[in-house]
């Protein structure tokens, strides 16, 4: 999803004279957020869609799901996503916008929760930092800032190298969240185009464990987690 809106970023900095679509559907063997895998190590098929118009507005949406097993249900996932980038000078962009996540079947309990967030940042080149505000992260009441730092470089052989650091303070607690809880997460990737299939992995962990957003006993937890996949835009 966020690499549709980045494309929607450079995209809305150049200059075209018409409107631009994306779409994507890409299988991989996990889906995490922040640090922590939301289908608990089942892999899942998603789909992406991205409409760039010409005044620099973006509008994105995704959807994934996940099967059931023995110790979960179905999982489906939705994120919409609309803002508006602008390239400022040669080498900087702005973008700011609203997210919308929804999650259907979370954990053994089949938990469904999402919440939205505003965001704003700014890109210069291969490096981009943004700044989000959620009002109901995944409770109502729980008021939250994140902050992310995001790169990428390529290497050789047409590889791509990504990362990515963020780090989420509660401004006010929820039922189980501690009012002072910070918690980190960090993401190392790489990628590799060949026409219009690309294939990815990262590597992503974060920490301290604490109560998440859950019901009792269904809390997700930090942990290594590793996805491979394939992608093809058309």
């Amino acid at each position: 999803m966020r690499a549709l809106v980045l494309a929607a970023l450079g995209s809305a900095s150049g200059t075209r004279a018409f409107a631009q679509v994306a779409s994507r559907v890409s299988l991989q063997s996990n889906y995490e957020i922040r640090g922590i895998s939301i289908t608990d190590g089942r892999p899942i098929g998603e789909l992406d869609l991205s409409y760039d118009f010409t005044s620099g507005i973006f509008l994105n949406g995704s959807a994934f799901g996940a099967l059931s097993d023995h110790d979960h249900p179905g999982l489906a996932g939705f994120i919409g996503d609309a803002g508006y980038a602008r390239r400022l000078n040669q080498w900087l962009s702005a973008d700011a916008g609203v997210t919308r996540t929804e999650y259907v079947g979370i954990g053994k309990n089949g938990v469904s929760t999402g919440y939205t967030e505003a965001y704003a940042g700014l890109t210069a080149r291969h490096l981009s930092a943004r700044l989000y505000y959620s009002p109901d992260y995944f409770q109502s009441g729980a008021q939250t800032l994140y902050g992310e730092l995001a790169g990428d470089i390529g290497l050789v052989a047409g590889i791509r190298l990504n990362a990515h650091l963020g780090a989420l303070g509660y401004l006010r607690a929820g039922a189980g969240a501690p009012q002072n809880d910070v918690r980190y997460d960090w993401l190392i990737g790489a990628s590799r185009q060949f026409g219009a299939i690309d294939v990815h992995m990262s590597v992503s962990d974060g920490g301290p464990n604490a109560h998440y957003a859950y019901e009792p006993g269904d809390v997700p937890r930090y942990e290594t987690v590793v996805i491979l996949g394939i992608g093809y835009t058309f």
